[in-house]
C-alpha cells in the first residue's frame, strides 16, 4: 500500500469517528465564529442563575436543586449528556448583568433559566435580548417580566390572573355568598384586594365589605370581623401573613363569627396549624403552585390526596437536598425545566424555534404538578388554582 493510499485511510477513519460522536451527542451543533478556526460547540448547557449567598439564598438554592436534579433523571432515562452550569447572582440586579454575559458569552448554551428575584430576571434581559438567547425564568412574577422582549419568558404568572381563579372557586363553591375581604395593607396585600373586588362580581357574587390593616402592628382584628359581619360577609378571603391570619381565625372564634374563611398560599405553611388548632377546620386554601408542608406529608390522609408522581418527586427532592422539602420556587423549576426538555427534544436548541414553541408546549404540559395553564396570552400566563382544605392539622387537596 503506497502512502498517500495509507493517508486517505487514516483521513477516513477519522471523518468516521468524529462523525459518530457527534451522532451520539444529545445537543445541537454550533459553529463559535470566536473560536479559532472556526470550532464546532455541541450546545448542552442551561445556565442557571440565582442567589447563592445572601439573604435569598434558600429560595436561589431550592431552584438550583430543582433544575439540577430533573436534567439528571432526564439524562439517566434518556441517554442524553444536557449540562446544568449554576451561578451566583447574589439576588442583586447588578451581579445578574454580569452573570447574564457569562452566560450569554457561552456558545454551548441553550438557554438561560433564572432568578428568584423579578429585579434580577429584568437586569439580565437585555442582555439575554440582545444576544437572542431564551431566556425561561421558573417563578419572576413581576408584570414587566413578559413585556421585557422577545426571548424573555416566566413560567409565574401575575397575582391579578391568580386572583380570577381564585374568585372563580369561591363563587363556585359558596353559591355567590356574600364576601369580606381583609388584607394586609402591603404592595401584594392591595392587589390582591383591588383583583377580588374586581373579579368576583363578575362570578355574579358581591364583595359587601373590604378591611385594611398594618401587618405586624395590628392585633386587635375584632373591630374589623365585626364589621365584616354587619355588613352581610358570609365567607371571608384572609391575604395576611401565616401569623396575622390565625389571629383573625381565633378572634372570629372568640366572636363566635362562622365564616367560611378562604386564603392564598400565604397562610400555608406548617406552623398556621399548629397556631390554630382546629379553629379553621374547613379553611379553604387556593394556589397555583404546588404545597408539600411537612404536617401534608406526616398526616396519610392528606398524604394520600397526592399523586404518585408527587410522591416520588418529593422523596427524590428531598434524597437530592439532603433532606429538604421542595417549596414552590423547586415546583416551578422542575415544572419549567421538564418543559424546556421537552421542548428541545422536539425543536432542537435554537431560541428562535423554542420561543415560538412554548405557547404550545406551556398549554400541552402534561405531568406538571403546578395547576394547569388555562391560556396564554401575550406571553402572560393564565393558570388555573388548586383547593386545600385544612383538616385535622393538615391542608389536604380537595375537589369542588
Amino acid at each position: 500500500m503506497s502512502k498517500f493510499t495509507k493517508f486517505l485511510s487514516m483521513v477516513l477513519v477519522l471523518v468516521m469517528a468524529v462523525s459518530l460522536f457527534v451522532g451520539c451527542s444529545s445537543g445541537e451543533t454550533t459553529t463559535d465564529e470566536g473560536a479559532q478556526g472556526g470550532e464546532t460547540v455541541e450546545k448542552n448547557k442551561i445556565g442557571v442563575f440565582v442567589p447563592l449567598t445572601g439573604d435569598q439564598q434558600q429560595y436561589g438554592v431550592m431552584i438550583k436543586n430543582a433544575i439540577e436534579l430533573k436534567v439528571k433523571q432526564y439524562n439517566e432515562a434518556n441517554g442524553t449528556n444536557y449540562v446544568v452550569e449554576v451561578f451566583d447572582d447574589k439576588g442583586d440586579p447588578k451581579e445578574a448583568v454580569n452573570v447574564a454575559n457569562l452566560i450569554c458569552s457561552d456558545p454551548a448554551m441553550i438557554c438561560g433559566m433564572g432568578s428568584y428575584a423579578s429585579s434580577c430576571v429584568l437586569s439580565a434581559a437585555p442582555v439575554f435580548e440582545e444576544a437572542g438567547l431564551l431566556l425561561f425564568s421558573p417563578g419572576a412574577s413581576h408584570v414587566d417580566v413578559p413585556k421585557a422582549g422577545n426571548y424573555i419568558w416566566t413560567y409565574a404568572q401575575p397575582i391579578t390572573n391568580e386572583c380570577k381563579a381564585m374568585c372563580s372557586a369561591i363563587s363556585e363553591y359558596t353559591d355567590n355568598a356574600p364576601l369580606g375581604v381583609i388584607y394586609q395593607s402591603t404592595d401584594h396585600g392591595i392587589l390582591t384586594n383591588d383583583a377580588t373586588v374586581e373579579y368576583y362580581p363578575t362570578y355574579g357574587g358581591e364583595v359587601v365589605a373590604s378591611e385594611t390593616f398594618i401587618p405586624g402592628d395590628t392585633k386587635d382584628f375584632k373591630p374589623l370581623l365585626s364589621k365584616l359581619a354587619e355588613a352581610g360577609a358570609e365567607t371571608v378571603f384572609i391575604s395576611s401573613t401565616y401569623s396575622d391570619g390565625a389571629q383573625i381565625i381565633l378572634q372570629a372564634a372568640d366572636l363566635g363569627l362562622d365564616f367560611q374563611f378562604f386564603t392564598n398560599s400565604q397562610l400555608m405553611v406548617d406552623s398556621f396549624p399548629e397556631i390554630v388548632g382546629d379553629k379553621a377546620d374547613g379553611l379553604i386554601a387556593t394556589s397555583s403552585l404546588a404545597v408539600y408542608l411537612q404536617t401534608t406529608l406526616e398526616n396519610e390522609e392528606a398524604y394520600n390526596t397526592l399523586s404518585d408522581a408527587e410522591k416520588a418527586f418529593v422523596e427524590s427532592f428531598k434524597e437530592y437536598s439532603g433532606g429538604d422539602n421542595p417549596d414552590t420556587n423547586a415546583v416551578l423549576a422542575w415544572d419549567a425545566t421538564t418543559i424546556l426538555l421537552d421542548m428541545v427534544a422536539g425543536v432542537g436548541t435554537d431560541s428562535d424555534a423554542l420561543v415560538e414553541a412554548l405557547p404550545e408546549y406551556l398549554l400541552n404540559a402534561e405531568g406538571m404538578f403546578c395547576a394547569k395553564i388555562l391560556s396564554v396570552e401575550d406571553k402572560v400566563i393564565t393558570r388555573d388554582v388548586t383547593l386545600y382544605m385544612l383538616q385535622n392539622g393538615a391542608f389536604m387537596k380537595y375537589t369542588l
